[in-house]
């Protein structure tokens, strides 16, 4: 066996060998495209299903809130069904009403003579006085509410002001 021939051989194997280990890394990537494949079918399922829990809950709060506010609709048209108001029955609906919210993470905030933050009230209006030093809310118009600590909306407030001097 001659040189060329002893050359061509181990060329030979070495393609060979290139080509199985070029086989053996297709197999591989196939391999691994194939999980990748499954892993994103799975959580496409998975994020499906957690759409449809999250819309679940989600629906299953807003029919509690109607259902606990029903029994406010059903006192204030029996208050509104009697020929004399009573002022007594709206009051004990309006305290229902104002608990159903509570327990649902709603308060009401208290703006009468707190200093006013822009955060939390909104000015409507402004009135100077003499004896004030910093902007007090001195009125409310609407209140404002609060939902677990955060603003559900704002106090709509008359704000006194320190009178300018002349």
């Amino acid at each position: 066996m001659g040189k060329k021939e002893k050359k061509k051989n181990k060329d030979s194997k070495e393609v060979e060998e290139l080509r199985q280990a070029l086989d053996k890394s297709k197999q591989e990537a196939e391999l691994y495209l194939n999980q990748l494949r499954r892993l994103k079918a799975d959580y496409e399922n998975y994020r499906k299903r957690m759409e449809k829990v999250s819309s679940g809950n989600y629906e299953e709060g807003k029919k509690t809130i109607a259902k606990d506010l029903l029994v406010v609709l059903d006192n204030f048209e029996r208050a509104l069904s009697e020929e004399k108001l009573d002022k007594e029955g709206i009051n004990l609906v309006n305290k229902e009403f104002f608990n159903i919210l509570r327990k649902k993470g709603v308060e009401r905030m208290e703006a009468l003579n707190s200093r006013f933050d822009p955060n939390l009230h909104h000015a409507v209006n402004y009135v100077e006085r003499d004896n004030e030093t910093e902007e007090k809310v001195v009125e409310v118009l609407q209140p404002g509410y609060l939902w677990k600590n955060a603003v559900l909306r704002p106090a709509m407030v008359v704000v006194s002001k320190p009178k300018e001097e002349e």
